[in-house]
């Protein structure tokens, strides 16, 4: 019984420290990204890219952006379409 006891307590030791020092996204669903907003994340930012994706993420200022490329014929075009708070854990 001692074992197992002593056990539990290494796993939880281990356990409790896997999520120390993370971050949690939050929505801000109906939060407006003006244009000015946008661009200053596109020159500021540190950019994240999604492999294989039209999207990427770029973290400024304590938010995630999603930015999307779209193409409109030889018009390359990003929007931000969604920002979120980054929580530290």
């Amino acid at each position: 019984m001692g074992k197992w006891l002593s056990l539990f307590f290494i796993f939880l030791l281990f356990a409790s420290s896997v999520f120390g020092g993370s971050v949690e996204e939050r929505s801000m669903e109906h939060t407006r990204i003006t244009s000015k907003e946008c661009l200053e994340v596109l020159e500021k930012g540190n950019v994240l890219r999604q492999n294989g994706q039209n999207f990427f993420r770029i973290i400024y200022k304590g938010y995630s952006y999603i930015v999307n490329v779209k193409y409109m014929g030889s018009v390359r075009n990003f929007k931000c379409d969604e920002k979120m708070k980054l929580i530290a854990n």
